[in-house]
């Protein structure tokens, strides 16, 4: 039991120090750089538990190889989940997910939103000196749901603890995407007063006979025209679709309304010189937020899109349920239905 314990400690300590070396004491930047120089992307990697099994199994068979050629009696053990277990609470690991993704270097990252603040302090100040007023903003920005979006985001259900929970939903319905088009507004005195941020619900569809049919049912349900609808081949948007958006949504520019800034996140349909001009005839200039910043500075990310997906769901899932108790064994929201529940 002796051997059996020490070559627990060794395999232990061994496999902390490679876990310690890989994680943090590796140079990410010089290896990333290599990595260019190959033409090759760059890398920060994941730790899954399975690399940390076949890990402390090399580890092992390591010290069972040197124990037997120094003709010393050697004494194996095995590597299973409970080891594995205990070995994290010993050295105060456990698996996490990770809960900050970035796309760009923290560098780069600071300079984009440096630069998206200093043209929008140049805009305003403008402004201020030419018109004597301050600008208000409004910000724009996708969101992909699903025609079952509670399925897509694999959430849980109530069930009896220690039972196996059964579930049977239309896995091509999760995958089924359409796209959420939601408006910001820094002017809070504008809701107030009943005008509602614009928005916009894109489905895949080919052909105008759906789109058609779907505004009908838009204009038929008195949602009103804040909220649009529009197709396309993948359901994601194009410059002709951010065209058809903006001319749709933002108002006709008049002697007595003030200008505007409206921002969008750095996509190729909207940095076009068709979308600027439009939005300038329009009375608006617009800004676009510098790739890989919108998680950080574009409100509807940061203030907006969790909470409208979060009641989204909760309207979904009592939908669900209701056609489950009509009798319908393989429920699913259809366009209609989608835009009630975006609207709501």
């Amino acid at each position: 039991m002796g051997g059996r314990h020490w070559a627990c400690g060794w395999v232990r300590e061994r496999l902390f120090e490679w876990f310690i070396a890989m994680r943090y004491s590796v140079d990410w930047k010089k290896y990333n750089e290599a990595l260019r120089s190959r033409g090759r992307y760059k890398a920060m990697g994941r730790f899954p538990a399975s690399l940390l099994y076949w890990k402390a199994r090399q580890f092992l068979l390591e010290y069972l190889r040197a124990r037997c050629e120094a003709g010393v009696r050697a004494v194996g053990m095995r590597i299973h989940s409970k080891w594995m277990k205990r070995w994290c609470l010993e050295y105060g690991l456990s698996l996490r997910a990770p809960n900050r993704k970035y796309k760009v270097a923290k560098r780069v990252l600071e300079e984009r939103l440096q630069i998206g603040w200093l043209n929008c302090a140049r805009v305003r100040k403008l402004c201020q000196l030419v018109f004597g007023y301050d600008p208000e903003q409004e910000n724009w920005d996708q969101s992909p749901f699903q025609h079952n979006e509670i399925g897509s985001q694999n959430s849980k259900t109530l069930a009896v603890r220690g039972c196996v929970v059964p579930l049977i939903e239309g896995h091509a319905d999760t995958r089924a995407r359409w796209t959420a088009n939601l408006t910001t507004f820094s002017n809070g005195e504008r809701i107030m007063n009943g005008e509602l941020p614009y928005a916009e619900c894109m489905f895949k569809a080919d052909g105008e006979q759906v789109a058609r049919r779907l505004r009908e049912h838009v204009r038929s349900s008195g949602h009103g025209s804040w909220l649009s609808v529009a197709t396309s081949e993948k359901a994601s948007y194009r410059e002709a679709d951010v065209l058809d958006f903006l001319e749709t949504h933002l108002p006709e520019k008049t002697p007595e309304r003030r200008w505007r800034i409206i921002w969008g996140d750095d996509a190729r349909a909207h940095k076009t010189e068709n979308a600027k001009r439009l939005a300038w005839h329009r009375g608006y200039v617009l800004l676009l937020h510098g790739g890989g910043a919108t998680p950080v500075v574009q409100t509807p990310d940061t203030d907006l899109n969790q909470h409208v997906r979060r009641k989204y769901t909760e309207l979904e899932s009592v939908h669900i349920l209701e056609e489950m108790r009509k009798g319908v064994g393989v429920p699913k929201t259809k366009h209609t239905q989608c835009i009630d529940m975006m609207a709501q």
